[in-house]
């Protein structure tokens, strides 16, 4: 499948003008009254194309027609410089096609009239950048008074259009930096390179949601990966706060849980955050005296504290074959700690401070080997 560079403003552009100008744009929205020449339609219209990450927002308006078409329904936006082709209407299908040149373009259309009231239909918009598809559907509501050449309709039309464009295009572009699509952010013509995109897109990455996302990721999208991220960060609104979360039980987990070794998430974090192994391993120390005091912080105490936990264990949980006891303020911890075990056995006869010294060097080794 060809997939399309995502030219945000561009592309938006297309939609929003041939969604607007081929539903009966003939001006903004008019006061319906009780008797007209026109006829009144309600709107919609859902938009979508291939290979965009984000769904965009249906579309509904209520706009004045001719009853009788003479064109696609509604007046061509002269910005726009579409040409119609080939237009017919047989029974109750209308169908057309059209060659645009700002931005270059070419689509077909079709829309059925369901009842005198009531319409379906879609159009096909293909470009270098992709296609878009447009679903149409209308109803009609009321009696209008249609004005064929009305300047102050266009002139209201286009400011509500360029309104549109920036709310779809914000909508959009924060679409791309929630779902972490760093490369779409870079292109200089994408139309989400600016600073508020890249506020929202450093606030999903320093995230809890958004780091897992980059862990389990890994490189599997080259330039995309934590480092990237870092890199394109910098020192964003944001990095002191999630930098700092690193000497809380939550925050030492979630670097924990970023796998070991060379060009690690835990390696990248320690780089990018400034922190050293021996101020790692200071926090994680008194971390540890802090969980053996906490009732909120079992899972970190069992995993992390080999000490402090196995003298918990052994006060708490003897006797209960720790999966197994009974149902307590401790049982959440017995069953850590008994995982914890099952998974890292002990084979030397080492006191509880050698065997948690062991560990530790053990642990911090993997995350700077060298």
């Amino acid at each position: 499948m060809h997939r399309p560079s995502l030219r945000v403003g561009v592309l938006l552009a297309t939609i929003l003008i041939v969604g607007t100008c081929l539903i009966f744009a003939a001006g903004s929205k008019p006061v319906a009254v009780a008797h007209g020449n026109g006829d009144l339609w309600e709107v919609t219209s859902e938009v979508s194309m291939e290979g965009m990450p984000m769904k965009l927002p249906s579309q509904k308006q209520t706009i004045c027609a001719a009853k009788e078409w003479k064109e696609p329904p509604g007046a061509q936006n002269p910005q726009q410089e579409c040409q119609i082709i080939d237009m017919k209407t047989v029974g109750s299908k209308t169908t057309w096609k059209m060659q645009c040149s700002s931005p270059a373009a070419t689509g077909e259309g079709e829309i059925n009239r369901t009842s005198p009231t009531a319409y379906a239909g879609n159009i096909k918009m293909t470009s270098s950048d992709g296609t878009i598809n447009i679903k149409l559907s209308g109803l009609r509501v009321a009696d209008c008074n249609y004005v064929e050449t009305d300047p102050q309709a266009i002139e209201a039309m286009s400011k509500k259009m360029d309104s549109d464009l920036a709310k779809i295009q914000a909508d959009g572009c924060k679409g791309v930096a929630e779902s972490l699509q760093l490369q779409v952010l870079k292109l200089e013509t994408g139309g989400c390179n600016d600073a508020a995109t890249k506020e929202i897109y450093c606030n999903t990455v320093y995230s809890v949601k958004g780091t897992q996302a980059l862990f389990k990721q890994g490189d599997a999208l080259p330039g995309a990966g934590l480092k990237d991220a870092f890199d394109f960060c910098g020192n964003a609104k944001g990095k002191s706060a999630y930098c700092g979360q690193f000497n809380t039980p939550e925050g030492f987990e979630l670097f924990a849980s970023g796998g070991t070794g060379a060009g690690s998430p835990q390696q990248t974090i320690a780089s990018y955050c400034g922190l050293s192994a021996a101020q790692v391993e200071d926090d994680q120390t008194k971390l540890c005296k802090v969980a053996a005091g906490s009732m909120t912080t079992f899972s970190y105490l069992a995993k992390f504290c080999p000490t402090e936990s196995k003298q918990l264990a052994e006060k708490e949980c003897a006797g209960r074959n720790f999966t197994g006891a009974a149902p307590s303020t401790y049982s959440e911890f017995c069953s850590i700690y008994a995982s914890q075990q099952a998974s890292q056995p002990t084979t030397t006869a080492e006191t509880p401070a050698e065997d948690a010294k062991k560990k530790t060097k053990k642990f911090f080794k993997s995350v700077w080997p060298n």
